[in-house]
């Protein structure tokens, strides 16, 4: 089990609360897949849908997040990274990744916990793909250590 922040927690249990579609992706999904390293964040892969957005604004303000920089309209658009906080404890919502359509990380979720907290993660499959299209050092790194063989 992978032990989590208490204030991840406690959004990841908003999230859940409200019903938001994320997948944990990046460092967190790579230490669910069996290959823990360091992050210094949270990366959350979204479903920028306006009903999903709307549950995450919820979720944001129960949290007590306030910023009159951000808006719905932050989460509803492609490529963006939404940074909250700062590491080790920031939360990045990401609206599309390379090589992984939302609908496919769906599809082929796989559900786990952090901490106590159910969630889902991306696929390892997809997790791979991600990784491979990326290409950063760090995402080498993750693809050697998922697959050793």
């Amino acid at each position: 089990m992978v032990n989590i922040p208490k204030d991840f927690r406690e959004l990841l249990l908003l999230l859940n609360k409200n019903r938001v579609k994320y997948l944990v992706i990046e460092g967190y999904a790579v230490a669910f897949y069996g290959a823990p390293r360091f992050t210094g964040d949270m990366d959350l892969f979204i479903d920028t849908s306006k009903e999903n957005v709307k549950r995450i604004m919820k979720s944001l303000g129960e949290f007590g997040f306030t910023d009159p920089d951000l808006s719905a309209a932050d989460f509803e658009t492609p490529d963006m990274i939404i940074q909250l906080g700062v590491p080790p404890l920031r939360i990045d919502f990401v609206t599309s990744i390379d090589g992984v359509s939302w609908s496919t990380a769906w599809d082929k979720k796989a559900s786990g916990s952090l901490g106590d907290v159910s969630v889902f993660f991306i696929g390892k499959n997809e997790l791979l793909t991600n990784k491979r299209k990326t290409g950063r050092k760090k995402d080498l790194a993750d693809i050697e250590a998922l697959n050793p063989d």
